[in-house]
Parts: structure tokens; C-alpha cells; sequence
């Protein structure tokens, strides 16, 4: 680890949690003329064995080549927090004692679960109902484990993903509490100015910064759904020919390609509202978790429970 130059990488990670703001966060923060986000939002280096296994080197000039200098320099993947029982050991093996801080966003667990499962129906990855899912959930993960594990995704972990107390427990091990800033999606919506104050303060550069709410990742459709089942699950002889050409170009440019090619298949789509006994029975599900995660974050968040 001598040879990393941890004056271009990331000082602090934005770790999620998924549907919850992560990404119109990350463009938030990279309006600040002393911050570096990373230019591909989710580079998923910590959470995805193929990328670990390139090397911090890898990583670092992939993502941060040009960061130096920047007082701030962050990244955002919102499965760090989903996969931290492997993704916090991996931080703080590189990190050792360096001073790394940690930012995490949530939303009321019922309407994330219902977010994060239709944007895998619109995907083309998901085919059951809400119920279905939720009702399978442990054992498709469970046969699912493996692949899961190697690519670092959390694909049908709708109840699991809004577990956000249990999901910190491995980073809190590691990590002092006061390295860790916690904030809800409705801080964004509502108290903008002064969560982004905050924030600033707490990331240490200069909280009069006038930011610009921006938001991303609304709900959206793909305009062909073929191509937008490819482009989530590449695969066959197609994606062979494709990535015969296309991995002779730089990584970085490739995903910028993928994603510009997704964000132009995508067209605005509401979906339908929540059945209201399913809502019901999940609110009971999230009670333990949201108030284990209320004396974390001292927050009262009473309003995820009725």
C-alpha cells in the first residue's frame, strides 16, 4: 500500500443507501469548486471482486487521476453500504488509520424497498409482483449468492437494503462514529440549504457555498425494454462482439458510452402506488431496524413507523 498517492484518493465515501438520494447527492456535492466527486458516479471498486482484484493503482488513476489538489475528493456507490461486511475490512486495510469520513443518506425503507423493485421491473430484471419478491426475497438470494457476491449487487435485496442500522454495524467496527454523517432524503427536499451546510462543515470545506438542488435518477421506463434488459444484464454472443471492440477503448469512456446510452433509452414513467397492506406489513417488518437507527443518527423518525 506504500505506492498509493493518497493525496489524489478519495477522503471520503458516499455510501448510500440505494434510491435514496446517492445520486443527486453526488452531483450536489460536485458543484463545490473544493470537492472532486468521481466522473462515473458508482465505480464499484471495493464492493465488486473483478475491480478489487485490478488493484488500488487501477482504481485510483481510474477514477481520481485528476482529483489532486481538491481538498475533498469523493465517490459514490451506494452498494458500499449493502456489502459492508466485506466492503469496511477492505477500506480500512487500505486506509489504515488515515482520516476518512463516511456519508450516508436514507429514506423511509418502505418507499426505497418499492423504488429500488421498480427500478428492477423497469430494468426488465425483476417479473414478480412487489409481494412475490418480498416473499422469496431470502431464498433468491440465497441461490443467488454467489454471482451476487462476485459482482457486488444487491439485485433482489429489497427488504435487506433498507436494514441500514444492521448494514453500519460493520463500519462502526472499524470506523469512529464521528467520521460518519447521516442524513435523510427529506433533509434534501425540505432543509436544503441548511443540510448542505452542515455537510460542508462537516466535510470541511467552506459551508457558504450556495449549491444548486439537483435531482436524479427520477423514475423512468426504457423506451425499448430488449435494449434495456442488455444493457442491465449484458450477455451471449451479442455482448461478446461488442466487448471484442469496445474493451479496446478506456474503461472510463466505455462507461461513460453505457450510461449514455441507458440515459437516452430512459423515458420519465410514474409506477403505481403501493398496495396498502403490504405497506402495513413491511412498515412492522422496518420497526426494530428504523429505531435501532434512531438512536444512531438522534433522529425522531416515528413518521417511518405509522
Amino acid at each position: 500500500m506504500s505506492d498509493i498517492d493518497f493525496s489524489k484518493m478519495p477522503n471520503f465515501f458516499l455510501i448510500g443507501a440505494a434510491k435514496a438520494g446517492t445520486t443527486s447527492l453526488h452531483d450536489i456535492l460536485s458543484q463545490h469548486h473544493q470537492i472532486f466527486m468521481s466522473k462515473i458516479k458508482e465505480p464499484n471498486f471495493f464492493n465488486t471482486e473483478k475491480r478489487y482484484r485490478m488493484g488500488v493503482g487501477w482504481y485510483e488513476n481510474t477514477h481520481f487521476k485528476d482529483a489532486k489538489g481538491f481538498l475533498k475528493r469523493g465517490e459514490s456507490t451506494s452498494n458500499l453500504l449493502y456489502w459492508s461486511g466485506k466492503v469496511a475490512p477492505r477500506i480500512k486495510e487500505i486506509y489504515q488509520d488515515r482520516d476518512v469520513k463516511f456519508v450516508a443518506i436514507f429514506r423511509d425503507p418502505v418507499m426505497r424497498a418499492y423504488s429500488y423493485y421498480w427500478m428492477k421491473v423497469m430494468s426488465g430484471m425483476e417479473t414478480m409482483s412487489f409481494e412475490e419478491a418480498l416473499s422469496l426475497e431470502d431464498e433468491r438470494l440465497q441461490n443467488d449468492q454467489r454471482r451476487l457476491q462476485e459482482n457486488g449487487k444487491g439485485y433482489f435485496g429489497y427488504y435487506r437494503g433498507g436494514c441500514y442500522a444492521t448494514l453500519l454495524k460493520p463500519y462502526f467496527d472499524l470506523f469512529p462514529r464521528e467520521n460518519f454523517y447521516f442524513l435523510l432524503l427529506e433533509d434534501l427536499q425540505h432543509e436544503f440549504t441548511n443540510t448542505m451546510s452542515s455537510l460542508s462543515n462537516f466535510l470541511g470545506v467552506n459551508s457558504d457555498f450556495n449549491f444548486h438542488p439537483i435531482q436524479s435518477n427520477t423514475a423512468s421506463i426504457p423506451r425499448n425494454k430488449k435494449l434495456g434488459r442488455f444493457l442491465s444484464q449484458p450477455s451471449g454472443s451479442l455482448h461478446k462482439f461488442i466487448k471484442y471492440f469496445t474493451h479496446q477503448l478506456p474503461y472510463s469512456l466505455r462507461r461513460q458510452i453505457k450510461h449514455g446510452i441507458i440515459k437516452v433509452n430512459l423515458r420519465p414513467q410514474k409506477y403505481q402506488k403501493i398496495n396498502k397492506a403490504t405497506e402495513r406489513q413491511l412498515r412492522l417488518r422496518f420497526v426494530d431496524e428504523i429505531e435501532q437507527l434512531e438512536k444512531i443518527t438522534e433522529r425522531d423518525l416515528s413518521h417511518w413507523k405509522s
